[in-house]
């Protein structure tokens, strides 16, 4: 009787430890969805005695990797699984069917025992890339980067997009037997401006499979500007077969973890056999003579380019290190531009043909140029401010940010910085600093720089400044308050471009079907604005309980935003006040929480009963601003109230066992 006691103790106590959640859903990738769905589930990294259901079907799992540790992950066949960091099961072409990109069902299940059910709809995540992430508060958010965060934490739910990096697939898709493929990949910043993005490190791995075999597994760090596509993986076929090439973006410089895509392609090897040719190659400059600063284009040139081919070229200093060394699979043109180093500089310019796909008579297969730089001979140091940036109408609004052009030069100065800033009476904005780390160098740089204040500042001229390298450029702009409201004053609307007049909060509801004071109501609001905050307060008989404030800044594109508010007693006004240029804007839902409710708020559970999934639906309020929806992103949080009757189960089986033993 004792040992049955202490048995069915631990069991309990394996029960309460054991409680398995869903914590991610790829539902509907984007573009074409096979090999990227998936759904994690956190609190265990064994799923032998679990049933993964999707809608009305029973997914069949078999397990691919097991990796020690808090999460498993479900995926379909043809994931790159060998890239994830925990266990993964694999559910066949699809998983139970697929994950309909309209919405579904999905429930975890031990026994007959319900550990989680979530309902999705379409209106997140719905084919832009990002996955169905649960927060901290229970709620579901977007993820932060495309591809979501399968095997690791979840996201924070904010976007960042000044480093956009998306990864692409650039490796032939009919290749040859030995020839070597450098350039498997393309990295593009998708936000990139000329002369304002900076540098970012990323770091690609990439799997190449013939059927589940893994012929490569290999990874890269490149340098990333705008785009590059050089030395991005390597692969040498040696034999006739079918291949899957997969890669994704790890981590970032500058965005740690920030992009997770991922990206797979079939390819096909054919055996070009013993067959001959004679192919050529040359190098062609388009001028031989330039000025510092002076692009020059200059091309690869194969005689015959239906065989497949690598080109290695390299650009080097006499005198001086190498500055460039690559390698090409085509004849485009290519661009290089000299530094201005202030004195005659040359640099030559060499190709060879490393591999082509049949057997090469020909001799003449490199090239050499010799490139000449006439240097300015320039010790001066320049500044100028080449446009303020005011656009069309030339007026500075205060508010808002202009983007003066600014010309650099430094010559043979140990300064190396230079300030822009705008000038009153008193300074009307931060200064930007520009740093020119090299002498002799010359930059063209776009400087953002935002106009503080408010409607009490005073419209007039201001000035312009860009000052350092012991030099300083002045050009005045006129000023002015556009969109100045009096304080007491509330508008629904800002004033877009043209007198178009556009709302800056788009929609405002919550799905809450019982509202409670013991747990806070999620609040969601779509919002659009430049130099956009908000202030969300809820008001119970005319007595703030709750407030939330928060800044946005320039907010281009609509944004959906949650808030997670703090109930009272009686009739909640939760209202969101949002200004944008100076404009307000406010709309407001009524949540009303009945007393008497709340003293049998706890609903009555039986021990293994299923806990049903929660269908929300908001009634109308007359004469309030309220949206209707159906769309749940809560799963059922039954399981919790199991967990504490389970436990006061145990507690009474070990005063048993404690009391007989």
């Amino acid at each position: 009787m004792m040992k049955i006691l202490a048995l069915l103790s631990i069991l309990c106590i394996v029960q309460v430890v054991c409680s398995l959640e869903i914590s991610e859903i790829m539902y509907d990738p984007e573009g074409n969805d096979n090999m990227q769905e998936f759904i994690e589930i956190s609190g265990t990294d064994d799923l032998a005695n679990a049933t993964l259901q999707v809608g009305e079907r029973n997914a069949t799992l078999a397990l691919a990797k097991i990796v020690s540790g808090n999460r498993s992950l479900v995926v379909e066949e043809g994931f790159p699984v060998e890239m994830m960091n925990c266990s993964v099961y694999v559910a066949g072409a699809t998983i139970a069917g697929g994950l309909k990109n309209t919405g579904g069902i999905v429930r975890i299940m031990t026994g007959e025992r319900n550990e989680d059910v979530v309902e999705y709809a379409d209106d997140l995540a719905d084919g832009n890339g990002f996955s169905l992430e649960r927060a901290q508060n229970g709620s579901w958010q977007e993820s932060s980067v495309k591809g979501g965060s399968p095997c690791q934490e979840n996201s924070d739910g904010v976007k960042v997009l000044e480093y956009d990096l998306s990864l692409h697939i650039i490796a032939p898709e009919i290749m040859f037997t030995s020839i070597e493929y450098s350039s498997l990949f393309q990295i593009k910043n998708e936000e990139y401006v000329s002369g304002e993005s900076s540098q970012v490190q990323a770091l690609v791995e990439y799997v190449i499979r013939e059927n589940e075999t893994v012929l490569v597994n290999g990874s890269f760090w490149k340098n990333v500007s705008q785009s590059v596509t050089s030395n991005t993986g390597v692969f040498i076929p040696d034999r006739v077969m079918n291949v899957t090439i997969c890669g994704r973006i790890k981590e970032t410089s500058l965005l740690e973890d920030q992009e997770n895509e991922f990206v797979c392609r079939e390819s096909a090897v054919l055996d070009v056999g013993g067959r001959g040719c004679s192919i050529s190659l040359s190098l062609d400059l388009e001028k031989d003579v330039v000025e510092p600063g002076e692009a020059v284009g200059f091309y690869n040139r194969v005689n015959d380019s239906a065989m497949p081919f690598v080109v290695q070229y390299s650009i080097k200093e006499v005198g001086g290190g190498e500055v460039r060394n690559s390698t090409t699979e085509n004849k485009n043109k290519k661009t290089f531009t000299p530094p201005d180093k202030g004195n005659l500089a040359a640099y030559v310019l060499e190709n060879r043909l490393v591999s082509v796909g049949c057997n090469n008579s020909n001799s003449v297969t490199s090239d050499r140029k010799i490139l000449l730089v006439v240097g300015s001979d320039r010790t001066e140091d320049t500044i100028q401010i080449l446009d303020p940036g005011l656009g069309t109408d030339k007026i500075a609004n205060i508010g808002e940010v202009i983007k003066p052009r600014i010309k650099v030069i430094r010559g043979d100065n140990d300064k190396r910085t230079v300030s822009v800033y705008v000038q009153g009476e008193k300074r009307m904005s931060e200064p930007v600093t520009i740093s020119i780390d090299e002498k002799y160098a010359k930059v063209t740089v776009t400087v953002p720089l935002l106009l503080k204040g408010d409607c009490k500042v005073k419209e007039g001229i201001y000035t312009l400044v860009a000052e350092g390298l012991d030099n300083i450029a002045k050009e005045q702009i006129l000023v002015k308050s556009k969109g100045c409201v009096q304080e007491s004053v509330k508008q629904d609307s800002f004033q877009g471009q043209a007198g178009e007049e556009r709302e800056s909060i788009l929609s405002f509801y919550t799905l809450t079907k019982k509202p409670s004071i013991r747990e806070p109501v999620n609040v969601y609001a779509r919002v659009v604005g430049k130099n956009l905050s908000l202030v969300l307060k809820n008001s119970v008989g005319g007595r703030e309980v709750f407030r939330e404030e928060r800044a946005r800044g320039d907010v281009l594109v609509p944004e959906k935003l949650a808030f997670a508010v703090r109930l009272g007693v009686g009739k909640n006004l939760i209202a969101l006040e949002t200004t944008s240029e100076g404009v307000v804007n406010s709309k407001s839902i009524m949540v009303e929480v009945n007393a008497s409710e709340q003293k049998n708020e706890i609903p009555e559970v039986r021990l293994g009963a299923s806990a049903d999934v929660m269908r929300y639906s908001l009634p109308e309020v007359s004469g309030l601003a309220v949206q209707e929806s159906t769309v749940v992103y809560e799963g059922s949080k039954v399981k919790y109230l199991n967990i504490l009757l389970v436990m006061v189960v145990c507690l009474a089986l070990f005063a048993a066992w404690w009391r007989f033993r």
